[in-house]
């Protein structure tokens, strides 16, 4: 297992050496943009799910494949497709998918089917959810009006901006909602995973748990635009941090855990490899 984790950090070592310049991007944004920071988690969350599940690969025969061989040569191509084209998203996927390629190839397929989780978690720090941003802000939008309408506000809408009660609202990009999008896809697949759910069972629990954080960011927009148009549009911006930074994301987080407490009974699988369950 120490030699299993020593390759782990020597090959994620050699990715940041070969593809410095995509690595140094990548970190840039983690660290600058609010949306993306939490790619400075990933790493230390697949170490984690790795070392939790040491006990587990004492007992798997892991030797190399050369079969994904095919799979590392098909990491650097479209690398170099992307960086030759300037795709910075393909760049960063590509970066950080090195690293499960070349531990399959050192591991084998035992591997994908045991460790393929933690190791390719890594993957979520990606840089990706802007070609959504305008789908969510329409999203928004679209919700923000219904409810308007239905509280009788007559909202008049052209383009992402929005009418009502004589006030003016656009639906920017901090309001389309993609920073607690992607932060719940991630938890979403991470709580998933911890709890043992089969593939079926991980794809439903994270179409359903990715509806709730575009119905709540179309409530919290909703009653900012309501705040502001019976009392006051200052008061209305001051709240919009607090909800959206705190309470917003804590009731999408507790709806999560409430949803998957009945399917992990109902829905995880009774044997999973590896499991935290197993590792205790």
């Amino acid at each position: 297992m120490n030699n299993f984790i020593l390759a782990y950090f020597i090959t994620a070592l050699s990715a940041v050496i070969i593809f410095y310049q995509t690595y140094h991007n990548m970190f840039d944004i983690w660290i600058n943009s609010p949306t993306y920071q939490y790619g400075l988690l990933v790493f230390p969350i697949s170490i984690y799910l790795i070392w939790h599940g040491k006990d587990v690969i004492k007992n798997i025969n892991l030797y190399p494949s050369y079969y994904y061989l095919l799979l590392l040569f098909a990491v650097f191509s479209l690398w170099y497709f992307a960086d030759l084209y300037e795709i910075n998203f393909l760049k960063h996927f590509s970066a950080l998918a090195y690293v499960p390629a070349i531990m399959l190839f050192l591991y084998g397929s035992k591997l994908l089917r045991t460790f393929i989780f933690p190791i390719s978690f890594i993957i979520f720090g990606t840089p990706f959810g802007e070609e959504i941003v305008f789908i969510l802000q329409a999203i928004t939008h679209s919700g923000v009006m219904i409810i308007l309408k239905i509280l009788n506000f007559n909202p008049e809408a052209e383009n992402l901006f929005i009418l009502a009660g004589g006030q003016l609202f656009e639906v920017t990009r901090d309001c389309s909602g993609v920073r607690y999008f992607m932060a719940t896809l991630i938890f979403s697949s991470l709580y998933a995973y911890i709890k043992g759910f089969s593939q079926k069972s991980t794809i439903i629990f994270i179409l359903i748990a990715i509806f709730f954080p575009i119905l709540l960011n179309i409530l919290r927009a909703s009653f900012i635009a309501v705040i502001a148009i019976l009392g006051s549009r200052e008061l209305a911006i001051g709240m919009d941090h607090t909800i959206y930074g705190m309470i917003f994301f804590i009731i999408n987080v507790i709806i999560i855990i409430m949803i998957g407490v009945p399917l992990t009974q109902y829905f995880a699988k009774k044997l999973i490899l590896p499991r935290v369950d197993n590792y205790r």
